[in-house]
């Protein structure tokens, strides 16, 4: 199928699984989970924590770890917290490009 036909139908496709309307979440919350019960290791991310304390990623505000469907490890920096908003918007049309991309 060539290109010029392929490329409209993608486009329909992509516009016709839009939703105005969506139903919101039962909960925002993920399990939460002890690391070593998911078989990390615990200390690896407290050195993880420490360094971002430390300096060495300075404007990281936020790390969270979620191994197969649990929060293992959560941590905040900087002066964030839970609530703290992140502007994702120019990764999000990166990857969406990128998804679009490989689709084609």
């Amino acid at each position: 199928m060539s290109l010029l036909i392929r490329l409209p139908l993608f486009a329909a496709l992509l516009l016709a699984s839009g939703s105005a309307a969506s139903a919101p979440p039962a909960s925002d919350d993920w399990p939460v989970a002890d690391p070593a019960s998911h078989g990390l290791d615990a200390s690896k991310l407290s050195a993880l924590d420490a360094a971002i304390k430390g300096g060495q990623a300075p404007d990281t505000t936020s790390v969270l770890v979620v191994h197969r469907g649990a929060l293992v490890h959560e941590a905040y920096f900087n002066g964030a917290d839970r609530s703290s908003l992140h502007n994702t918007r120019s990764l999000t049309k990166s990857v969406t490009a990128m998804l679009v991309g490989a689709a084609i």
